[in-house]
């Protein structure tokens, strides 16, 4: 393959052009062989279901693949990969793919890389956005002096998401989709290796386009229902109506048709759980490190100019917050239909945002709750293909109270 020289250093007018030549070069081999594009055409793949609902595999529907790294994936990708290491075994022992030399394929096959837990990875985020992001905004002394219990919290919080939903998610179902996930959280992917930086075109060029090796592994990888990634040739992405697929999935006892339902959660179903959770945990941290708070003697006093006293905030305790919070279902749905609609980019008035907001309600109260969540998803996801029309930072003037 002739050399292109994309990188992520590149100007961008510059990057665009190599990434050009890259494409137009990239060879199909002998066999007219297909590939995966997660740049471009297949960003999603495996990370939301036919209805564009973002989801994750169940944690016990991956399995160990052959090998000495604990890596994982999806059953039965788990087991088409474990077929196509065999196959490069039993090759390499009849002296098809030789044992020495140069060539991808001299050790044999091996991942070091499979799916990886957007659970795991949403909360490590969620961490580094409060140290990062949300302790400073209410150390700011205009917010932490308005902040005495966690009403007070609540209504800073929401105004925090108003700013920060701009750039980055807040919901794990935002955060699925958004750029900071990966194709890994499908299950479907695997990596051979795990030390090439994605944005650069000459290791991908030098070390698989031009290896002798090339055309068997990506043969032997078509042979086990298996693409490459056309961008990251060391990843492996299973092709999801290739004959081999098939029969894995039967193995395991689901089809395409059955297999979200069966293997696969989706991530709108835990979103409010998750924020009640994080909330409690992120205010009684917050106090633990800010106990006290400056309160003014005399009533609308500027607080920095005036004689004040020192009032101390209350842990919530577990008893506490069940009581007067997390049992006011009204008001989860409410804060969880802001905090989805300002970080998906809703363009709403208050008038939609209260309309959707007690339609939400009722169906918690009568229909239960997974029929509210299923609603709430519907009305605030973005449509297909909604960032490429409109721009990226539209916002809505509605703003949350609580009812």
């Amino acid at each position: 393959m002739k050399y292109s020289h994309g990188s992520n250093e590149l100007p961008a007018s510059s990057s665009f052009h190599e990434r050009v030549e890259y494409a137009k070069n990239y060879p199909r081999g002998y066999s007219e062989h297909n590939s995966v594009d997660y740049w471009y055409d297949n960003m999603f793949f495996g990370r939301i279901d036919q209805n564009q609902d973002a989801i994750y595999p169940a944690a016990g529907s991956v399995k160990r693949l052959d090998g000495k790294d604990e890596v994982f994936a999806i059953n039965f990708v788990a087991d088409a990969f474990n077929s196509m290491r065999a196959t490069v075994g039993d090759l390499m022992r009849v002296g098809t793919i030789p044992s020495t030399g140069f060539g991808i394929l001299n050790a044999g096959l091996s991942a070091s890389r499979g799916w990886r837990s957007p659970r795991e990875d949403y909360f490590s985020f969620m961490r580094e956005l409060y140290s990062d992001n949300f302790f400073p905004f209410l150390i700011d002394p205009d917010i932490n002096e308005d902040i005495l219990n966690f009403s007070d919290f609540v209504e800073q919080f929401t105004l925090f998401v108003g700013r920060y939903t701009l750039l980055r998610p807040y919901t794990m179902t935002e955060y699925i989709t958004s750029n900071l996930g990966t194709p890994l959280y499908s299950g479907w992917a695997i990596e051979i290796v795990d030390s090439f930086d994605h944005g650069e075109d000459i290791p991908k060029i030098a070390s698989y386009m031009n290896d002798p090796h090339f055309e068997i592994y990506r043969q032997i990888a078509a042979n086990n229902g298996f693409n490459l990634d056309k961008n990251a040739p060391w990843r492996l992405v299973a092709i999801p109506y290739a004959e081999q697929i098939s029969t894995k999935m039967a193995n395991n006892e689901v089809n395409l048709e059955t297999m979200v339902d069966k293997l696969y959660k989706r991530s709108y179903l835990s979103d409010i759980p998750d924020l009640k959770f994080y909330l409690k945990e992120i205010y009684n941290n917050f106090v633990k490190r800010k106990p006290t708070v400056h309160i003014p003697l005399i009533k609308g006093e500027n607080r920095k100019r005036s004689l004040t006293r020192v009032v101390k905030r209350d842990i919530m305790t577990d008893e506490q917050y069940r009581e007067e919070w997390e049992s006011d279902n009204a008001f989860w749905v409410r804060l969880y239909i802001y905090v989805r609609a300002k970080e998906t980019n809703r363009d709403w008035n208050q008038y939609k945002f209260d309309q959707v907001s007690q339609k939400a309600a009722q169906f918690f109260k009568y229909s239960g709750k997974d029929a509210a969540y299923k609603f709430i998803n519907k009305e605030v996801r973005r449509p297909w293909g909604e960032d490429k029309v409109i721009g990226r930072y539209r916002r809505g003037n509605f703003r949350f109270q609580r009812k």
